[in-house]
Order: structure tokens, then C-alpha cells, then sequence
């Protein structure tokens, strides 16, 4: 086959673990709703207090307590 030649292509699935959405059709509906996903993190992820430090330039730190979080994986 020609490599300029143009083909059909069919997308028969999606899946996606997200935050706040455990598949692509959630995903899609928390988009449209205007859902936002963004939150503080957990403690049970890890511990802010900890690792926290408004100093972007602080070693073994992060700037950020916030993120999308995937909960409930196994």
C-alpha cells in the first residue's frame, strides 16, 4: 500500500482511570458539568507537612499540596 495513501481508522473503545472519574464515560460527563478535580492531597497519600515548602528552590520538597488524585485503585 501506498504510504501516502489515506485510510479509515475506527476507535472501538476508551478507557481511562481519572480523577473523580473511574472511566472515560465520567470522565466526559465531570468535563461537561464543569466538575473540578483539583484538591488538597491527602494525608493518606502523603503527608504535607512533611514535604511541603513554598520555597520552589527548597532540596526533597515540593511547591504543591494540590493535584487531580486517582482514588480507589487497588
Amino acid at each position: 500500500m501506498p504510504r501516502n495513501s489515506q485510510r479509515a481508522i475506527a476507535i472501538v473503545g476508551v478507557g481511562a482511570v481519572l480523577p473523580d472519574a473511574p472511566d472515560a464515560p465520567t470522565f466526559w460527563n465531570n468535563l461537561t458539568e464543569g466538575r473540578y478535580s483539583i484538591t488538597d492531597v491527602d494525608d493518606e497519600r502523603w503527608r504535607s507537612d512533611l514535604y511541603f515548602d513554598e520555597d520552589r528552590s527548597a532540596l526533597e520538597k515540593t511547591y504543591s499540596k494540590i493535584g487531580g488524585w486517582v482514588r480507589d485503585v487497588a
